[in-house]
């Protein structure tokens, strides 16, 4: 049992050894355009926001309202 619990803190030990020195790779590359790849998420962010604030209109004009008026209705209000 012991020898079975070695092996694999040693099989893990090397994997993650593998996955620093693949991380150490990619930081160390100098190959990607920074200017590219802040303008991919800056234009990702502004999208989403655009997104959120149209599905806020939507809800604040579209569903409230009408959620309003289904429990008014439900309830039998008068006024």
């Amino acid at each position: 049992m012991r020898e079975y619990v070695n092996e694999k803190v040693i099989k893990g030990k090397i994997k993650a050894a593998k996955v620093v020195e693949r991380v150490l790779e990619k930081l160390s590359e100098d190959s990607g355009n920074f200017i590219e790849e802040m303008a991919k998420y800056i234009i990702g962010i502004v999208l989403a926001a655009l997104v959120l604030a149209g599905l806020y209109a939507l809800v604040k004009t579209v569903v409230l309202p009408s959620i309003s008026d289904k429990v008014k209705n439900l309830f039998n209000y008068t006024a």
